[in-house]
């Protein structure tokens, strides 16, 4: 298939839409599976009623939230997207939609076994498939994957796996290794030494730590949370800490742990892949808003280098870096016996574009300065992607490859969490509605992508600076 028929199909049923879409936004109980079970249900009544991933279907949409996390709020949400959608969005749960006649198509946030709940023999189930999110999503299994299969273009941080029981005597060999390694290169004074930890299972920040050194000491930051900092006077000390978090994070007692070296990054770029009956498609490179000590994720944007060697990188790799992945997932769905045929999904991959010191020690050690690391896959939408999808709902689009990468470089901003005033909630959609209505006639727009009281997740797109001043100004 070339890849103008490709762009111009629908992401979702190709011209045979379902005669009824449903939505999954299983944060919780698919992309934090892994977690302590009440973070898993805070998650999923938090979030069960952002959807953007919602398909186009003939007769009614759905969001499917189970019975204890739907409330006041997402039935309030859910009529405000309706208004912003053109569609009425009805909140139900998999046994009221598997007594439905009718066909159906579930997309979830990601494939994962709680979405199977929804069954019968007209449902189809939109994503990658499982046994692919599986080797993509545990964090253990996806680096030793790109250490076994060495896909040209896909190269991780020099790391180590491990499980919880030993990740202090596992790590502190592997921290000294670093410093050494440093110290000979001539690096050791102007590149402090870090490990990033991630368990197999987690996610968005969730379950991680990162384990530094600073003039204060050794610092320990769990989830990329920079208030939740400690300092302790040893690398044993804190990996203890970071033991702890990832004990009481996890729901399985002893996780594998993968611990990379914690580097300094330039750029931050993320990417989204379609996946369309097998055939692969970028939607190029996206930016990514970080916390302000560079340790999580805190929004998405339009690609934007904040540097001139940044922008060459982005010149120079940004459709090598998606020919890498597409033949890299293939590599991995081969390995693990997954047939791609007919497939329809998504998937990121979040990079890393090497900082100067970085590049200093690269260049000294004897290896290639100027190249892109992956840091992690994620195999299911993400804030940037779930949220183009929500602007393409908006602006009556189709829901097509071409149109999501349209409203990625046409200006897309999502931002996690917006400091806002106190406001009844329906003044607040209220005042939302008429502030896009008015930034509607200038080609841009927001999006209320969360409830919330004094913090909430939006959406801007066209002219996102205009949009964000506006909304701020008058929400």
């Amino acid at each position: 298939m070339s890849v103008e028929a490709i762009n111009e199909q629908n992401i979702f049923s190709n011209g045979n839409p379902p005669e009824i879409g449903i939505g999954k936004h299983n944060v919780g109980s698919g992309v934090l599976r892994d977690s302590d079970r009440q973070i898993i249900n805070k998650i999923d009544a938090m979030y069960g009623a952002r959807l953007g991933h919602l398909p186009n279907a003939t007769s009614r949409h759905i969001a499917l939230i189970e019975k204890p996390h739907q409330s006041t709020t997402s039935k309030m949400h859910l009529e405000y997207l309706s208004t912003m959608y053109g569609v009425r969005i009805e909140q139900m749960t998999a046994k009221e939609v598997n007594e439905l006649p009718g066909s159906k198509l579930v997309v979830p946030y990601i494939y994962t076994a709680d979405v199977d709940r929804v069954n019968g023999p007209n449902t189809r189930k939109w994503g990658l498939p499982r046994a692919l999110v599986d080797a993509l999503k545990n964090k253990a299994q996806a680096h030793l994957d790109m250490r076994e299969l060495q896909t040209h273009g896909i190269l991780p941080v020099n790391f180590d796996v491990t499980n919880t029981d030993r990740l202090t005597t596992d790590t502190l060999p592997f921290i000294t290794g670093v410093e050494q390694s440093y110290d000979y290169y001539g690096v050791a004074n102007k590149y402090p030494v870090g490990v990033m930890i991630r368990p197999q299972g987690c996610d968005g920040g969730y379950g991680n730590a990162v384990v530094e050194q600073t003039q204060r000491g050794i610092a320990y930051t769990p989830d990329g949370n920079n208030e939740r900092t400690e300092y302790y006077s040893s690398w044993k000390a804190a990996l203890g800490a970071a033991e702890g978090h990832v004990r009481s994070s996890s729901k399985d007692a002893n996780p594998e742990i993968v611990v990379s070296r914690f580097i300094d990054v330039e750029d931050s770029p993320g990417m989204t892949m379609f996946m369309i009956d097998g055939e692969s498609h970028s939607l190029g490179w996206n930016g990514q808003l970080m916390s302000a000590n560079g340790k999580a994720c805190v929004g998405t944007t339009t690609f934007n280098p904040i540097s001139p060697y940044s922008k060459r990188m982005k010149s120079e790799y940004e459709d090598r870096s998606a020919e890498a992945l597409a033949n890299h997932i293939h590599a991995v769905a081969e390995k693990h016996g997954v047939n791609l045929n007919g497939t329809r999904g998504l998937l990121n991959v979040d990079l890393m574009i090497p900082g100067e010191a970085e590049r200093l020690y690269l260049e000294r050690s004897g290896q290639n300065p100027n190249i892109i690391y992956v840091a992690e896959f994620n195999p299911r939408w993400t804030n940037g992607s779930d949220a183009a999808a929500a602007v393409v709902w908006a602006t009556r689009r189709e829901h097509t490859a071409r149109e999501y990468m349209q409203t990625v470089r046409g200006g897309l901003l999502a931002v996690d969490k917006e400091k806002v005033p106190y406001r009844s909630s329906e003044e607040r959609y209220d005042r939302a509605l008429r502030i896009n209505e008015d930034l509607r006639e200038q080609g841009s727009g927001v999006i209320l992508r969360m409830p919330g009281q004094d913090t909430i997740g939006v959406i801007y797109h066209g002219d996102t600076q205009e949009a964000r001043r506006k909304f701020l100004r008058e929400i």
